[in-house]
């Protein structure tokens, strides 16, 4: 059997790994908590269904959850964070409803949650079962971004072939379902001899209780995040190594004999097409080594899906290009990559947008092609929302750029803007162009200004800086200088007495998130000390678009200072992206002022030029 027929043909391969995956997805830190649910469900009364009703519940809620991660793209703004809130606050409640069992049969009757006996306790009646059914259920969302395994099978849901990860997600869910209601039938076998387990009020109960509303803070606050990185620390439970085992030996296909040979190959027929380049031109190939293969791209633009694999049986050149679209860096290569495309697509080289997204609003679609159509981009983009192909070639970077032979080899890498000429050449080379010479202008191309004192600063909880914190050498992010200490509630904030550079501040009711912040009454406003040649800010609404003025050093900007989308002193925040507000002749301080009329505002990042 050739290498590319294996490479071609594992749908009983990866529905077995599937299955495997779902039996060591119940093994993994994260999912260990919730085994005492399962437990204390099946053991919540006699009805011998219970097991089945909880366990089967679970495994639909992990199903259908698993759909809505990759086929919604109304809810892609949620955060995961209010998924793991639900979940977390029903396991809490059921530990809870165990360990004061009376305080809840008495709140449960005045609610109206019951109609004769409690929820729990009932072992026949339907209230108790629909009960059942709810808390199996909440616990889908907790095997979200849980582990390897489920990234592997959420990877392959819906791909070209829907039905093929339709019945991967099955069997996915068949291996979860064996091991979890063999937990569930044999805790009861354990236990069911011991009276003391039926009386409500034993010591058991609460003890179980007591675990499960331990396990719902634990979710709710984000530590068992931290508890499982600890574990796989000190080298407890390491189940993950086995399951990026299988994640790997799934994507690789074939043996790494067959790898070798192949690659050896290769590598040797590039090497002979490197000798009728030019001295200075090999001396730019600062790469060589197997190109990954594209991982899920989704929602491709300005194309039909392709893969590597094609693009080089047609013996295409290809550069990926990573990059989001808020990202000012990234937006000023752009130019450079139409004229690229446009002088050297009909000799036979592809230019593939990887487009891995900063925040929650750039993995929306709509929003994406919105602003490829506002881009003019003519080449193939596709979503990269979970960055596995980003992964997949250990990137840090917007952008970043991986041009790669028509072997299937990355022969030069280039991260951040700049060095479009030598850019060119590469490709010229790689293409079998007579000459090096460079065939297109790229002198009209916004290159970053220097002297730039001013670093890109981050507004949400996860990255930002308050004023006072020491940071490390080089870092020029601006700090927090408002008196009023970051709250994630809604609250009023003051402009500090003094500012200094490389400082920003609020003004009027503010609410902290982890990646923006988000006003809360009609009138607010952001301030800054900057040191740069522009100043831009990433902007969105939550509910009608909002009018913001422009206010430079205690006053209206000036028509000389403005951003290019300033008119008249002011902006409209219509859409969620980058919001250039401000524009010098050379890199100057100012202290710039954003007011806004009208709350909902969310703000994300600052950036500089």
């Amino acid at each position: 059997m050739t290498v590319r027929y294996r490479y071609l043909y594992h749908s009983m391969e990866l529905f077995f790994i599937a299955f495997l995956a779902g039996v060591i997805t119940v093994l993994t830190p994260c999912v260990l908590p919730v085994l005492p649910v399962i437990l204390g469900g099946s053991l919540s009364g006699t009805d011998r269904w219970r097991p089945l009703i909880i366990t089967g519940s679970l495994m639909i809620s992990v199903f259908l959850f698993t759909l809505l991660l990759k086929a919604s793209t109304l809810l892609i703004q949620v955060p995961p964070s209010v998924w793991t809130g639900i979940a977390g606050g029903i396991v809490l409640l059921f530990g809870l409803a165990l360990f004061f069992p009376n305080t809840w049969s008495a709140l449960s009757q005045r609610l109206g949650f019951e109609r004769s006996q409690n929820l729990l306790q009932s072992a026949s009646q339907q209230e108790g079962r629909k009960g059942m059914i709810f808390l199996g259920a909440s616990l889908g969302p907790v095997f979200a971004s849980c582990s390897p395994t489920y990234a592997l099978i959420l990877a392959v849901v819906l791909p070209q072939s829907f039905s093929m990860g339709i019945w991967a997600l099955v069997f996915y869910c068949l291996g979860l379902f064996l091991p979890l209601i063999l937990i569930g039938y044999g805790g009861r076998q354990v236990l069911g001899g011991f009276r003391w387990f039926a009386n409500p009020e034993s010591w058991f109960r609460r003890g179980l209780g007591a675990l499960l509303i331990v396990v719902g803070i634990l979710i709710l606050t984000g530590y068992e995040k931290k508890l499982e990185a600890a574990l796989l620390d000190q080298g407890y439970f390491d189940f993950t190594k086995l399951e990026q085992g299988l994640v790997e030996g799934y994507q690789n296909g074939v043996t790494e004999q067959e790898k070798d040979m192949v690659m050896d190959m290769a590598k040797n027929q590039s090497v002979v097409r490197d000798s009728t380049a030019s001295a200075a031109v090999r001396a730019l190939f600062n790469a060589h080594f197997p190109a990954p293969e594209l991982v899920e791209p989704t929602n491709w633009i300005n194309s039909e899906p392709l893969t590597l694999a094609q693009l080089r049986q047609q013996g295409k050149v290809v550069m990926i290009d990573f990059w989001t679209y808020s990202c000012i860096n990234c937006i000023r290569t752009l130019p450079a990559l139409k004229m690229l495309h446009e002088e050297y697509a009909d000799e036979g080289l592809v230019i593939l947008g990887a487009h891995a997204p900063e925040f929650a609003f750039e993995k929306v679609l709509a929003n994406l092609q919105q602003k490829v159509e506002e881009f003019a981009l003519p080449y193939p983009i596709f979503q990269d929302n979970d960055f596995k192909t980003w992964r997949a070639y250990k990137n840090r970077y917007w952008p970043a750029k991986y041009v790669i032979d028509r072997d299937g080899f990355v022969r030069y890498t280039h991260f951040g803007e700049g060095e479009y000429e030598e850019t060119e050449q590469v490709i010229r080379s790689l293409l079998g162009l007579d000459g090096a010479e460079n065939q297109v202008d790229f002198s009209a191309v916004e290159a970053p200004s220097d002297g730039v004192q001013t670093g890109e600063t981050y507004l949400g909880t996860e990255r930002h800086v308050v004023a006072g914190t020491s940071l490390p050498s080089g870092t020029r992010q601006a700090v927090f200088a408002s008196p009023e200490s970051v709250s994630e509630s809604v609250q009023k904030y003051t402009r500090p007495k003094t500012s200094a550079a490389n400082q920003w501040w609020l003004t009027g009711a503010w609410r902290f998130e982890g990646e923006k912040i988000v006003s809360s009454e009609e009138e607010t406003s952001i301030g800054l000390v900057y040191s740069a040649k522009q100043a831009n800010l990433v902007m969105g609404f939550t509910e009608h678009p909002v009018e913001v003025e422009v206010w430079l050093d205690g006053k209206r900007i000036q028509p000389d200072q403005v951003g290019r989308m300033v008119q008249d002193g002011r902006v409209l925040i219509d859409a969620y992206q980058l919001y250039f507000l401000s524009e010098h002749q050379r890199v100057e301080e100012h202290t710039l002022e954003l007011r806004f009329k009208g709350k909902g505002v969310e703000l994300y990042a600052w950036t500089f030029g």
